[in-house]
């Protein structure tokens, strides 16, 4: 496999994937000296914080992102969502020393960097372009580096694409999964079963199933909940409010099924968020 020195060699500081079954603890503050932090969110949604805990911002599946070297970063509230992830730290000097592509080509790219949104859409170029580091790494062969300087090239054009259609505003969604999104960032409680919400966007629950999967990374019902899940997060900040109210005001058929999928998406209980909420 590629060693340490050999990575560092092609501007790669850290490379990874991984796939979180469950919501854990852990994402806190940390920074990436002198690297770019380049991310994408295979499946999953996660909540992440970039240069204070207040400037929040959400990464759907199929996002890219992209943390400036040197800024403090983390999960909101300390926590890594299930989801699955690839990740790599680069040191973009270094790529500029190390690769020939042509000023012109680093100075667009180093612009894009800089002035990217915390998050935008991707696509499936970028699961490509990594897989194909991570199993160049992985096998001997003279062509290694060769593979390897290849991808990461693939996969910064990718990112570069990425950016220009956003700052293009072509970023493309369905507009019948969107309506549906859009009532239940209005109304948490507004759709009750996937029969309702494959209804209202006038698709087939099957049809519907598949393209929402598509669209967000989550099956309609898991993305109900994980909603239900951030909107408890907030009501239970007002300690006046009993749990058991929550948990009936949206709509979950008893408090013990509430507390276990809050657990499932936060790694902890009510009663234990809103004990460390308050600290």
């Amino acid at each position: 496999s590629a060693t340490a020195a050999e990575l560092e060699q092609l501007s790669i500081l850290q490379i990874g994937h991984a796939t979180y079954p469950k919501a854990r603890r852990g994402l806190g503050e940390h920074i990436h000296v002198n690297a770019y932090e380049i991310c994408y969110l295979r499946k999953g949604r996660m909540h992440w914080w970039l240069d204070n805990p207040e400037r929040q911002y959400v990464v759907e599946a199929g996002d890219f992102t992209v943390c400036p070297p040197n800024t403090p970063h983390g999960g909101v509230d300390n926590i890594h969502e299930a989801c699955d992830l690839y990740w790599l730290n680069l040191d973009f000097d270094s790529f500029r020393r190390e690769t020939d592509l042509g000023e012109a080509v680093y100075k667009q790219l180093e612009q894009q960097l800089m002035a990217a949104p915390p998050s935008f859409s991707g696509d499936r170029r970028a699961v490509d372009c990594f897989e194909q580091i991570l199993q160049a790494i992985e096998n001997p062969g003279s062509l290694k580096l060769m593979r390897i300087r290849s991808a990461l090239s693939q996969l910064l054009i990718s990112l570069s694409d990425a950016l220009r259609k956003q700052a293009m505003g072509e970023k493309e969604k369905d507009p019948r999964i969107q309506r549906v999104l859009n009532h239940i960032a209005e109304d948490v409680c507004f759709f009750d079963s996937v029969d309702q919400m494959a209804d209202f966007a006038c698709i087939s629950p099957n049809r519907f199933i598949t393209t929402f999967r598509k669209v967000t990374g989550y099956s309609p019902i898991d993305f109900l909940c994980r909603e239900k899940v951030r909107h408890g997060k907030d009501m239970l900040l007002d300690v006046r409010r009993p749990i058991t109210d929550i948990a009936l005001s949206l709509n979950f058929s008893s408090t013990q099924y509430f507390a276990t999928l809050f657990k499932k998406h936060t790694g902890m209980s009510p009663t234990q968020y809103r004990k460390e909420s308050l600290m």
